[in-house]
Parts: structure tokens; sequence; C-alpha cells
């Protein structure tokens, strides 16, 4: 520890002479003295320790000479100051345990005195007091039976609830299934219909090219036979304009044959 912690417990300044050192300690001793500060002895005895140890060094610092001249002397008396102190501490501290076996004994007294008072009140009152205890656990009982009548029906309730909500869910999931089902079914008869219409056309397509050919057949043959009857007609009146021909040129020739006779004869 050096100088300037030893001033500073003290309370006093470096250049403080003796005297003010003396008066300062006392002043500090009396403030912290343990006697002074029962509410906390150890915290006030390690101060007042500290205290007395900076008053000695300083002290020694002025004496100069004189404190190496009694250095064995002021060992004795530190030891001496030293088991005084110890033997205070000691007496501070047994008289702090009594202080804290004598409150212990007072309460658990008190704590002993209410007990009984409490059991003697319970036995002044008596029947009213049972009487009073039983009503209310009755009450008890009562609200308690109340209370879970409530929770069961309040349970069966949920339950009921959850059960009709299942089958809820249940119901909508199979309409929505035969939902799906009817526009499964409705989607397939439009295709059916669609194709069967399609099918429908496409008989009817065919239909009609086939009675455009066989009308184109028939336009034909009819134009085909037409055509040879016209021919036909054409040749026979060839054939018929040629026998006339001949005919007409047989008769010239007879008749040319007949005039050549006569001029013959």
């Amino acid at each position: 520890m050096y100088s300037g912690d030893l001033h500073a417990t003290l309370g006093v300044a470096r250049d403080a002479s003796l005297q003010e050192m003396r008066r300062a300690y006392r002043r500090r001793a009396l403030a912290l003295h343990p006697d002074k500060n029962p509410h906390d002895a150890h915290g006030a005895t390690a101060r007042f320790q500290q205290l007395q140890a900076a008053f000695q060094v300083l002290c020694c610092a002025q004496e100069g000479g004189k404190h190496k001249a009694s250095s064995h002397r002021s060992r004795k008396e530190e030891r001496k100051q030293r088991r005084r102190k110890e033997k205070a501490t000691e007496k501070e501290e047994r008289r702090q345990r009594r202080k804290r076996e004598e409150w212990l004994k007072k309460r658990k007294e008190e704590n002993e005195r209410r007990r009984r008072q409490r059991a003697e009140e319970w036995l002044r009152g008596g029947e009213e007091e049972r009487v009073a205890r039983q009503r209310a656990e009755r009450q008890h009982l009562q609200h308690t039976l109340r209370r879970r009548r409530l929770q069961a029906w309040l349970d069966r309730e949920a339950r009921q609830a959850r059960r009709l909500a299942k089958d809820m869910a249940r119901g909508a999931r199979r309409e929505k299934q035969r939902e799906q089902e009817r526009r499964s079914q409705a989607e397939e008869e439009a295709r059916r219909e669609a194709q069967r219409r399609q099918e429908e056309r496409d008989t009817a397509d065919w239909t009609r090219r086939k009675v455009e050919q066989v009308e184109a057949w028939f336009r034909r043959d009819e134009e085909e036979r037409r055509r040879r009857e016209e021919q036909l007609r054409r040749y026979r009146r060839l054939e018929e304009r040629w026998r006339r021909e001949a005919w007409e040129k047989r008769r010239r020739m007879g008749e040319e044959g007949g005039r050549g006779t006569h001029k013959q004869e």
C-alpha cells in the first residue's frame, strides 16, 4: 500500500502534520468503529483495521528515527493490538450470533403462538366453522359437478359437431364425385354425339358422292345411248339415202337400157 492510499484512508492531505493526522484518526475511528455500525460488523471491523494500520504507518513515517529505535516495541504493540482486534472480532461475531439466535428464537415463539391462537380460534369456532366448511365443500362439490356436467355437454356437442362436420365433408366429397361423374358422362355423351354426327355427316357426304357418281354414270350412259341412237339414225338415213340413190341409179340405168333397146329396134 503506497502513501497516497494511506493518506486517502486517513482522510488527510499529503503534507498534513502529525497533530492533523491524530485528529483525523480520532474522527474517523469514531465513525468507523464496529460498535457504531452494528448492522455491518464485519465490514466496519475491516475498515477500522485499515484505518489503524494507515495511522500507524504514517505516524512512524513522521517520527522517522523514533520509529526505528522502538521497532521492537512497536511490533509487540502491533501483536497486542492484533490480538485485541481478533478478540474484538470474535466478540462481535459471538454477539451477532447470539443476536441471530435470539431473533430466530423469537420468531419461532411467535409462530408457535400464532399456531396456538389459530388452534384456539378453531376450537372456539367449533361447530359453526365445521358447518361453514361443510357448506363450502358442498357448494364446491356442486360447482364441480355442474362444471363437469357442462364440460361433458360441451364435449358431447363438440363430438357431434365434429361428426356433423365429417358427414358434411363426406357428403361434399361424394357430391363432388357425383358431379365429376355427371360431368364425365356428359362429356362422354357429347363426344359420342359429336362422333355420331360426324359419322352421319361422313355417311351423308359419302352417299351424296355415290349418288352423284351414279347419276354421272347414268348421265354418261344416257348420253352414250343417245349418241348411239343418233348415230344409228344417221346410219339409217345414210343407208336409206344410199338405197334410194342405188334404186334411182338402177332405175336410171334401166331406163337408159330400155331406150337403147328401143333404138336398136
